[in-house]
């Protein structure tokens, strides 16, 4: 199986590239290390948080990056009183085929239905929307296809350094059509790159065997 966050990661752009060599790669893994731990550790105390569970950030890593964003959810979720009452399930593995998927969030209510993401990013990236389209394509097949159209992608950024929150929605099925066919691009870009790796593999090995 491989993950849709795999698949995007797999190309990288010439920014971030451009970003790496300039302040070294180890460097730049160790900024993004601690991006994602931030990013797990919120999503760990949202999740307990939806179930009721009253639990600290003070004690984990990056609490500072950690609280600001925890801040941001209790902005969101006081303007936003109905949102918790619309979430049916948290991180469920979605598969097609070799693709697997945890979004965070999956709502329903009335005239509305759909995939919300967390994210603890500066800034909400085109890749985001590329994900979340596909996992609603992973969590709901008929999505694109239902008439009339009553679905939606949505992300949720918490911002770790101002404790605010900012929350957009696309709710055009030919726009998330659209994000859904990129992403089946990534897809063959991903599987000719495996494919391509394995053949190098195969003449390495039999240049040191032979």
């Amino acid at each position: 199986m491989v993950s849709v966050t795999q698949v995007l990661d797999w190309i990288i752009e010439p920014e971030l590239l451009a970003w790496y060599k300039r302040v070294g790669f180890k460097k730049a893994e160790e900024i993004s290390t601690a991006a994602k731990q931030v990013g797990s550790t919120v999503d760990y105390l949202i999740q307990a948080d939806i179930k009721g569970t009253v639990l600290e950030a003070s004690s984990v890593p990056y609490a500072v990056e950690v609280t600001n964003c925890l801040h941001a959810w209790q902005r969101f979720k006081e303007e936003h009183p109905a949102f918790l009452k619309s979430i049916t399930d948290m991180q469920r593995e979605v598969t097609d085929g070799e693709v697997v998927g945890h979004p965070d969030l999956e709502i329903l209510e009335q005239g509305r239905c759909g995939i919300v993401d967390i994210k603890t990013s500066k800034a909400i990236q085109p890749k985001h929307w590329l994900q979340v389209a596909k996992y609603l394509d992973l969590a709901h097949p008929q999505a694109l296809s239902a008439t009339p159209f009553g679905y939606l992608i949505g992300i949720l950024r918490l911002d770790k350094l101002t404790g605010l929150y900012e929350y957009r929605e696309i709710r055009d099925p030919s726009v998330i059509l659209e994000e859904v066919k990129v992403f089946e691009a990534y897809l063959l870009a991903y599987q000719h790159g495996q494919r391509i790796r394995e053949v190098m593999r195969q003449q390495l090995e039999e240049e040191v065997l032979g």
